[in-house]
């Protein structure tokens, strides 16, 4: 899980991400907070800062290490958070529920806004 204030820095990422692949296990996803009410600012990353530290821990990572999905476990399916170039997010949705099979493998692209945490927060670009 991704949470502000405890792993929100390329630090702490690639530190953990190493400390995992050291004793053996294969980090596969790290999921962006869901937007509990209450709290959703409290625990959520922003997506665009979030996808700013991914990338760079990724870049210091080598390796198995840097092979995990920064992903959102969204009512629709798992969607993994690919990247941005400038305000738009790029995503691709990696798992689907099997009503919906045409939403297999589609690319869904968002503008992002600073304080965006999730797909709903997102203006999609059709």
């Amino acid at each position: 899980m991704f949470l502000k204030g405890v792993n929100d820095s390329v630090e702490n990422l690639v530190d953990l991400m190493t400390r995992l692949t050291r004793i053996g296990v294969n980090p596969y996803y790290l999921y962006q907070c869901m937007p509990v009410s209450r709290v959703r600012h409290h625990f959520q990353v922003p997506l665009k800062r979030g996808v700013d530290i991914v990338a760079e821990a990724k870049s210091h990572l080598d390796g198995y290490a840097k092979r995990f999905k920064f992903i959102m476990g969204h009512d629709i399916g798992k969607i993994e958070i690919c990247g941005r170039k400038d305000d738009l997010l790029v995503m691709s949705q990696i798992h689907y529920r099997p009503e919906y099979p045409e939403e297999a493998s589609r690319i869904l692209m968002g503008r992002l806004t600073e304080n965006a945490g999730w797909l709903e927060d997102l203006d999609l670009v059709q």
